[in-house]
């Protein structure tokens, strides 16, 4: 198989489109194909391309969930459900959905976003709100 074309993205400017044998395949971030090293003429697996879309939803999905995690802290089971919910939509049989939820959870916790401050935050401001004690 042979990339017949990169083209821009016409809705998010980040994004390349893929073409492969002259039909699409996969669109991917302009970060993971400069990464790859991928060109138009360029020999390529199913295997490579597999492996090109997980890590490209894998840092989607984490850049994404970075900044709605920012606007207020979120639990485990919270971040789980939604990277769920953004798998379903990029409706891609190339995906390894369970490698991907891992991986993106692991990146998450290691930022600081865990159950443990998410209870924290969450008694603070019931505190703060004055309807129950610090208890």
């Amino acid at each position: 198989m042979i990339i017949t074309n990169l083209a821009q993205a016409k809705k998010d400017k980040e994004r390349v489109n893929v073409f492969v044998d002259g039909e699409f395949r996969i669109g991917l971030d302009k970060n993971t194909i400069v990464r790859a090293g991928l060109f138009k003429g360029k020999e390529i697996t199913d295997e490579e391309l597999r492996k090109l879309a997980n890590k490209d939803a894998i840092s989607y999905l984490t850049r994404r969930l970075i900044t709605w995690c920012y606007k207020k802290p979120r639990s485990i089971r919270e971040m789980r459900d939604k990277i769920k919910e953004m798998l379903d939509k990029r409706e891609s049989e190339e995906l390894d959905k369970v490698e991907i939820e891992e991986e993106v959870t692991r990146r998450l916790i290691s930022k600081g976003n865990t159950d443990e401050a998410y209870a924290e935050w969450f008694a603070s401001e019931r505190a703060r709100q004055k309807k129950y004690g610090r208890r």
